[in-house]
């Protein structure tokens, strides 16, 4: 049985570096292949439903 989680967060970019190293310090399980920190930029974020002029 494999169990997989994707957890999304999103912050500014100051708080980047803090959240990784935090994510990495505290987010293991102990299996040899526990999963990948990936940081990318957001370019925009639009509510479903909503119409932006």
């Amino acid at each position: 049985v494999i169990n997989e989680f994707k957890i999304e967060i999103l912050c500014h970019e100051e708080a980047v570096a803090n959240l990784v190293e935090v994510i990495q310090r505290v987010g293991h399980t102990g299996d040899h292949e526990e999963g990948w920190i990936i940081v990318t930029d957001v370019l925009s974020a639009v509510p479903v439903g909503k119409v932006h002029n």
